[in-house]
């Protein structure tokens, strides 16, 4: 599973509490059946990769590197 990808308006500076908001708010942990702080890892995670390099993290590429 891939998490949505920030939009435009999330990636601005100061935006990264809507795009964790808006993540949250889906049912993605209990799709997932990972816990919240799992989530909350993986979202900060696959921001900070599309900042930086552009790509999402799938569920499998975010837990290699965890």
């Amino acid at each position: 599973m891939t998490l949505p990808k920030p939009t435009e308006r999330e990636l601005e500076k100061w935006n990264k509490s809507d795009y964790f908001t808006r993540i949250l708010r889906s049912d993605v942990d209990k799709k997932m059946k990972i816990d919240h702080y799992e989530l909350g890892n993986w979202i900060h995670s696959n921001y900070e990769s599309v900042i930086h390099t552009g790509n999402e993290l799938n569920y499998k590429q975010f837990k290699k590197i965890k």
